[in-house]
């Protein structure tokens, strides 16, 4: 994918960027998960479901938040 510049969209630092978000997010994202399998007693299993996904959706994007504004990933 190509900007009108004729520079890339996708350099080294923005994969650097979504590498280091998607690996933070996987990490919190399992404990996510744990903590609501310790509370799976308390919801459906639909909802259970409903609430894990969007909370790994919500950890890669904070965790990406948070890289991409992070100095010294280079």
């Amino acid at each position: 994918m190509k900007l009108k510049r004729g520079l890339f969209a996708d350099d080294e630092r923005s994969k650097k960027v979504k590498i280091h978000a998607a690996s933070r997010a996987y990490f919190y994202s399992l404990y996510f998960w744990l903590i609501l399998f310790a509370f799976q007693r308390y919801f459906d299993n639909d909802d259970l479901l409903i609430i894990g996904l969007i909370g790994m959706a919500l950890s890669l994007y904070i965790s990406w938040l948070f890289t991409r504004n992070k100095k010294g990933l280079d």
